[in-house]
């Protein structure tokens, strides 16, 4: 049964990017413009004083125009930050006061530096500040707010934690990566809302 749910996964994966890389830069611009706008519309967006966002990465919808309004607004940004410990990786969010500090880090993604340690802390260890509003990558969601992400399960424990699942927690994608079901395992966790250049769209019960 495990291998049919991986198989269906590594399908719709495959599907997806292949989607994803089909579109020009022009075109994947424009729509992740016209999403930004859409989410910097809403009450929970303005009402939200501190935000956790993402940096795009291989053809993602990039949230970009809304980390420089968030930041013209006064909204603190937090944004990932994976970190390899043995053999297991762990993401945890670091503020980003200014994208031109951004530096390559895990993956290749742009990440912020390394807060300072604290005196019994490693760096980048110590309390994790929860935001107000955490928007989430995929490559496929549904409209019961489920997800497919890239198969390291960071969102997945992240929104497992009460202290974030609690908070309002978005998926972002273009409309053509919202599908019927996205093939699921105990231990998923669904989003909130969904986010896409038409607007936002519910989470269905």
């Amino acid at each position: 049964m495990a291998t049919e749910l991986e198989g269906e996964k590594a399908a719709l994966r495959a599907r997806m990017r292949a989607l994803r890389r089909s579109l020009d830069e022009n075109r994947r611009l424009a729509l992740s413009s016209a999403a930004c706008a859409r989410i910097s519309e809403t009450p929970v967006w303005r009402q939200s004083a501190c935000v956790a966002l993402y940096m795009a990465a291989r053809g993602e919808i990039d949230c970009a125009p809304l980390l420089k309004a968030a930041l013209d607004e006064g909204k603190r940004v937090l944004l990932p930050l994976c970190r390899k410990h043995g053999e297991d990786w762990s993401m945890r969010f670091a503020p980003c006061p200014d994208p031109a500090k951004l530096r390559i880090g895990a993956f290749g993604i742009l990440e912020p530096p390394v807060p300072e340690k604290g005196p019994e802390e490693g760096p980048g260890e110590g309390p994790q500040e929860v935001p107000d509003f955490l928007l989430v990558p995929g490559l496929a969601f549904d409209r019961c707010g489920f997800r497919l992400g890239q198969g390291g399960g960071f969102y997945d424990r992240l929104l497992s934690d009460p202290a974030w699942g609690s908070r309002f927690c978005a998926g972002f994608a273009y409309a053509f990566q919202i599908v019927e079901r996205v093939p699921r395992a105990p231990w998923d966790r669904p989003v909130r809302a969904l986010y896409t250049e038409n607007g936002l769209f519910r989470v269905e019960d």
